[in-house]
């Protein structure tokens, strides 16, 4: 994603482009659909999600999209009440 850093290199997304969880995720809503799938099945949602939270960073950390490292309700408006209780399932589950 946007920073190299060593608990980042296990990621689903370290591959793909960066605009795929900034700028194209706001544009584009396809775009939030795949994006949202690839982070769900990332093994360190957690992490990226922790990080983007206490670096109040903007953009998709964890399968969220936050601004200044705050929920964005309309960037997240395309969930549904399941695919928030899916998620918020593997933020708070204790890895093995």
């Amino acid at each position: 994603m946007v920073y190299n850093l060593e608990w980042s290199q296990g990621a689903s997304c370290i591959d793909e482009n960066p605009l795929m969880f900034f700028d194209y995720y706001e544009d584009n809503a396809s775009i939030r659909h795949t994006t949202d799938a690839l982070c769900n099945a990332c093994p360190i949602q957690q992490t990226c999600f922790g990080w983007g939270a206490a670096k109040k960073e903007t953009g998709v950390w964890g399968g969220i999209y936050m601004v200044d490292g705050k929920i964005d309700d309309e960037l997240n408006q395309h969930k549904t009440e399941q695919d928030w209780r899916n998620l918020w399932l593997r933020l708070t589950t204790l890895m093995k």
